[in-house]
């Protein structure tokens, strides 16, 4: 019988919340599956949770909750050209939730199928239609996980910030070869094992070189007592390294490891809380594991190899597990200088009825010398942003488009405000930009910052940045992507499928930073592309809609920038894009 991952799901579930449509695909490889764990410690010891009920009824609130959640965004629906040669983007409100879904909990008892010779993780399958939008790298879904489990304080892996390297060859080798040894058949695995002896001591191999560079212990131990139990029950030999590793395998330990059994063996109360705290260390969280009456397989192991361990009553109150949590890409943001400027300039629109008064709350805020940059299209003189004289005494220009506003926009709110005659009082107004503490950027952010005059959150540590003596195009590059900026064109010269999302988020703060118009922006190249880039231009949006209003516009304190614009007049092609010349 052929395996069936929705049979997989539900036979091995402690809680199954079933809302597929009677129509649904079970055999198609194209559907949506997405699992998360969460680390048992947490839950013990974060969560005051004393067995397993206490375990799987947090679990399984968290799963129901999660399953009726529902939030709404926007996608592209293509672009046009009106009747006055403008671009419109076309885009439409899409709702996520959990329709046409399976949602299943899984525990160490549901899951036993998986867990023979040891206990497992919690940790929720989710399987949609192949149909289903959950976003770039999930992320409509991850925003929903996001939102319920912050309303419960938990901390599923996938958000968690470690310490550890990971190696994504390695780890799918790994993943592979213990998938293998659950799921294959007694006939082919004895074949492997009889036939394939070269290509097995090459799989442990990176077996073990995953594990040290990962240091995930647990992973590890799981992985080689599944081929170990497999050549048990099949009565096979198989020798490492002159060891049969039908009767045990090898275990690496480093100081650290070392230290830490040391500790659980033969160290104070006090030495042992301290190290439950570090979260980083494995062994521990897996001695807390089994101080709570939990099978944990790395405590189990040691057992087997003659380490004992100290009994001690552990009292969570006296425990403090600090989980750092991976910062998002909203969070990181907050900490830009970029941020600073768009609630400066926010905050100034709020109160300011004429472009004199928004002028004089901006130098109040820290602008100094603060002055309006503007551009001329067809004989038209239009406002594009401003300037400024930062910190270190250099010229800052900010876009209005960097904060998703157009001068239109802002003639709008100033008259808005001078029709109801607000005012405001100096004292009041709170700077970001007074109060923005300066991150520890790298060279290359530096010159990124000096040829753009734009702060980006993105970590340019391994990327290199130049100027080409032939063609004077700028060139951002690290060992797997390529970028040129050619003026008018953004183009992607190699990069791999992994690095989508991070180089989406790079080239929409250099677009920001050229003063481009997000909607007017051409985007060519693969599917997988496009979607990428479309999807960070929707995470940049406001939602604010141009509103032509006439007001009276202040003619100082006014810098020209007729040369840029010229520049690209006479190219014949104001066209803004951002391309790739990959096909994945």
């Amino acid at each position: 019988m052929q395996w069936n991952l929705k049979s997989h799901i539900t036979d091995h579930s402690a809680l199954t919340i079933d809302k597929l449509n009677l129509d649904f695909n079970e055999s198609d490889s194209k559907n949506i599956h997405f699992t998360l764990s969460i680390d048992l410690c947490q839950l013990l010891i974060n969560h005051n949770c004393k067995s397993q009920d206490d375990v799987d009824n947090l679990m399984k609130s968290f799963l129901k909750d999660l399953s009726t959640h529902s939030h709404t965004f926007e996608e592209s629906k293509g672009k046009y050209i009106n009747k006055n040669n403008e671009t419109i983007q076309r885009r439409r409100v899409v709702q996520f939730d959990f329709t046409n879904a399976l949602l299943a909990y899984h525990n160490s008892s549901s899951d036993n199928i998986n867990s023979k010779n040891y206990s497992v993780e919690p940790h929720i399958h989710i399987l949609f239609d192949k149909k289903k939008r959950t976003g770039i790298g999930y992320y409509q879904l991850r925003s929903a996980i996001e939102k319920i489990s912050n309303k419960y304080g938990l901390i599923f892996n996938f958000q968690e910030e470690t310490a550890s390297l990971k190696d994504n060859s390695l780890a799918l080798k790994n993943s592979n070869f213990s998938w293998f040894n659950k799921r294959a058949s007694d006939m082919n695995f004895q074949k492997k094992v009889l036939n394939n002896a070269t290509k097995l001591n090459l799989e442990i191999d990176d077996a073990i070189k995953n594990y040290k560079n990962t240091g995930n212990l647990q992973y590890y131990i799981k992985t080689m007592r599944d081929f170990s139990s497999r050549l048990s029950r099949q009565n096979l030999d198989f020798f490492y390294n002159s060891v049969n590793l039908k009767d045990t395998f090898p275990l690496f330990l480093s100081d650290s490891q070392k230290n830490s059994l040391k500790i659980l063996h033969q160290g104070s109360h006090k030495d042992i809380y301290n190290l439950i705290s570090n979260r980083e260390d494995k062994i521990a969280r897996a001695y807390v594991e089994s101080r709570y009456g939990f099978n944990n397989i790395i405590i189990d192991e040691f057992k087997k190899r003659g380490v004992n361990f100290l009994n001690i009553n552990l009292d969570s109150s006296n425990i403090n597990l600090n989980i750092n949590k991976k910062i998002t890409s909203n969070d990181k943001y907050r900490k830009t200088l970029d941020y600073c400027y768009k609630q400066d300039f926010i905050q100034a629109l709020i109160f300011a009825k004429n472009e004199k008064d928004l002028q004089n709350i901006m130098i109040n805020l820290g602008y100094t010398d603060f002055k309006y940059k503007q551009q001329t299209i067809n004989n038209k003189r239009s406002r594009m942003g401003f300037t400024f004289i930062n910190s270190r005494k250099k010229i800052v220009t900010i876009n209005y488009s960097s904060f998703n506003l157009s001068s239109k926009d802002i003639r709008s709110k100033l008259v808005e405000n001078f029709n109801k005659n607000i005012s405001y009082d100096v004292k009041e107004l709170k700077s970001a930009i007074k109060n923005y503490s300066p991150k520890s950027l790298s060279k290359t952010n530096i010159l990124f910052e000096e040829i753009y005059n734009f702060d980006t959150s993105y970590d340019l540590t391994k990327w290199y940045i130049k100027e080409n003596s032939t063609t004077h195009n700028i060139e951002l590059y690290n060992e797997t992507t390529h970028i040129v900026d050619s003026g008018n064109i953004l183009i992607v010269k190699k990069h791999e499928p992994k690095d989508l999302i991070d180089n989406a988020i790079l080239l929409i703060d250099m677009a920001i930073a050229k003063g481009w118009e997000l909607d007017e922006i051409e985007i060519s190249g693969t599917d997988e592309f496009i979607k990428c880039i479309e999807n960070e231009i929707q995470k940049r949006r406001d939602g604010h809609d141009s509103t032509a209003v006439d007001t009276i516009l202040s003619d100082e304190n006014l810098e020209s920038n007729t040369n840029d614009l010229s520049m690209n007049t006479a190219n014949g092609n104001n066209e803004k894009s951002v391309r790739s010349s990959l096909n994945l």
